[in-house]
């Protein structure tokens, strides 16, 4: 069945004539201009540079994470608080051996060993106990020690590893 058709004055005779209004097209979000574009590339650049400069401190300090897990190690899983002792001084020497020439680091011991750990660091590190006890590691290596101290002196060697700065030529 089909309707009959509408005859010309139906619906609002206002309306007639007037065309349906288009919306416009969206806006485009890419840079109109070629500064924009020299903007990003700059950009990139600048944080592929960024980028470079982290990654290559990140290896530079490897021998810092390594040293850290091995101090974790050795205090976790030493029953021996003499051993542990031994151990830690021994990682101090091998980690600063890492960021310093071997001939300024090598021959060095005793009292001039633990000044030498304090100037290259920002702010001495070791506590007095934790003096005594490394300076006793080389001359007295039979000596009592408790594990609180060597939990002291693991965290004075943590700091140090953490904190100290590189040599020059690194």
């Amino acid at each position: 069945m089909q309707l009959p058709p509408l005859p010309d004055i139906f619906g609002n005779y206002i309306l007639r004539g007037i065309d349906e209004v288009l919306a416009p097209l969206p806006v485009s979000w890419l840079p109109a201009t070629p500064g924009w574009a020299l903007v990003a590339v700059l950009l990139l650049a600048l944080l592929a540079h960024r980028g470079w400069h982290l990654w290559r401190r990140w290896r530079r300090n490897r021998y810092r994470r390594v040293a850290a897990r091995e101090l974790q190690s050795i205090v976790s899983n030493t029953a021996d608080p003499a051993a542990a002792l031994g151990r830690i001084a021994a990682l101090l020497k091998a980690t600063a051996l890492q960021a310093y020439p071997r001939p300024e680091v090598a021959p060095l011991t005793g009292q001039e060993w633990l000044q030498w750990l304090d100037g290259h660091a920002p702010a001495p590190v070791f506590r007095d106990t934790s003096r005594r006890h490394l300076q006793a590691t080389l001359y007295r290596p039979g000596e009592r020690i408790d594990n609180t101290d060597i939990e002291l002196l693991a965290e004075d060697a943590a700091r140090w590893i953490k904190t100290h700065r590189e040599a020059a030529h690194a």
